[in-house]
């Protein structure tokens, strides 16, 4: 699921993470991160990481050589974006379900 998927479903703003001020020396692989991620297949419950393969594919058909700190980088990114996610979803049916009980009393 692309951000779009994402926003779509979930809203805008308060459960899309905000783009964090990227430092000049990160900005090429903030730029490749963005571009995978919004390519993100969905999963049956909650997003998937994305996969060393998708990694590979990707700079292959840009022809660009990463190094393993981008590598690690692009995976803690990952990790970072699908864990504030997550909590946003859960905050999200938290605040549903207590709105559904204040409907019902």
């Amino acid at each position: 699921m692309g951000l779009a998927e994402y926003r779509e479903l979930w809203g805008d703003g308060h459960l899309t993470p905000e783009k964090p001020e990227v430092p000049a020396h990160a900005v090429t692989v903030w730029a490749f991160w963005s571009h995978l991620n919004a390519q993100r297949l969905p999963g049956f419950e909650q997003l998937s990481p994305l996969t060393s393969t998708e990694f590979v594919g990707w700079a292959a058909l840009l022809g660009h050589d990463f190094s393993t700190t981008e590598i690690e980088w692009l995976i803690f990114m990952d990790g970072a974006w699908l864990k504030e996610v997550s909590e946003q979803r859960h905050k999200k049916s938290e605040r549903d379900k207590r709105q559904a009980k204040e409907a019902k009393d």
